[in-house]
């Protein structure tokens, strides 16, 4: 029995939309750390003793390993539907720990750090959306047609 997926462009699309988004993000993090750490906060923070650029930075390189990831999940030409799941798992993880970070200190943030984080955190939820429903319209079978011709 030969295994194929019909239907994988709209999961395709969707993931490599999440790339995208995760590549800008991260690259734009990683670049204007100390930038966005002063504009975002309300005083400067240490997290474990980091310095908040040093943690938007480690955070911004880390994104971008996360948005290669997903850009290389969304290429061969059969999807693993697992790995797609374990991707949207990562992106509910994230809107759920911005909302956390919202509403257990919500004074550390200036107005303009609460609504970056809350509109990243948005659109974040957006994608897990499209690429839940790109996995449930990816049909997995067998083809049974080729051995049947084939005996």
């Amino acid at each position: 029995m030969e295994n194929y997926q019909s239907n994988q462009k709209f999961l395709r699309k969707s993931l490599q939309a999440n790339a995208l988004f995760s590549l800008l993000s991260g690259a734009g993090l990683a670049v204007a750390a100390g930038y966005l750490s002063d504009i975002m906060f309300v005083v400067p923070i240490q997290v474990f003793g980091f310095e908040m650029g040093t943690v938007l930075l480690a955070s911004g390189i880390g994104i971008l390993v996360f948005a290669f990831d997903v850009w290389l999940i969304s290429r061969p030409v059969q999807l693993n539907l697992m790995q797609a799941k374990l991707i949207i798992a990562m992106d509910i993880l994230w809107v759920v720990g911005s909302a956390a970070v919202l509403l257990l200190w919500p004074d550390v943030f200036t107005t303009t750090g609460f609504v970056s984080i809350a509109i990243v955190g948005v659109i974040v939820a957006g994608l897990a959306v499209i690429e839940s429903f790109g996995v449930s319209t990816t049909y997995e079978g067998h083809s049974e047609t080729k051995e049947a011709l084939q005996s």
